[in-house]
């Protein structure tokens, strides 16, 4: 999944010629295994060489990605720097913020490589965040499908209906 933006994109507005999107938000297609992404990942994902972050300032010359679809191609990415997105509990890596350029470049400073860091806790926070709400749902039910036991009811549905779910009573 890809999310993109511009250096002075505008939320509200799609009037910058100057700062336009190539892919928006969705899916890239893998192209016949061609896919940058799962590369990128597997990098953060080598238990004996875990980097904390991956800057390649020529995807060109890496032997790695050269031959890449958005290399050799639309958008023909020239530069990548990424971190890992790691599960809290776990450390398990489930993808990558990334950064790409169409030009190469010249490396990181320590606040750029900083902000990607703070970037890909942020978007951890909101997954986890996510997730949480999930299980509070869950919970919650449980509770109140116990309560309706004890009380001598044997589903949920009337309690449900009741409390502002009338679109599924057809």
């Amino acid at each position: 999944m890809i999310a993109e933006s511009g250096k002075a994109l505008s939320l509200q507005e799609d009037d910058d010629e100057q700062d336009r999107l190539w892919n928006g938000v969705g899916l890239l297609p893998d192209r016949g295994g061609k896919g940058m992404g799962p590369e990128v990942t597997k990098l953060f994902s080598d238990p004996l060489n875990t980097p904390p972050h991956v800057v390649i300032n020529d995807l060109t010359k890496d032997v790695r990605f050269h031959d890449k679809c958005a290399v050799v191609g639309e958008p023909h990415m020239r530069a990548l720097a990424a971190v890992p997105l790691r599960t809290p509990l776990h450390d398990i890596v489930i993808g990558q913020y990334a950064v790409i350029d169409d030009r190469v470049r010249d490396g990181l400073d320590e606040s750029e490589l900083r902000f990607l860091t703070d970037m890909a806790t942020t978007v951890m926070d909101y997954l986890e965040a996510g997730r949480l709400k999930g299980q509070q749902y869950r919970a919650d039910r449980m509770v109140k499908a116990i309560g309706l036991f004890i009380e001598g009811k044997s589903t949920l549905r009337d309690w449900w209906l009741q409390h502002g779910h009338k679109s599924q009573q057809a």
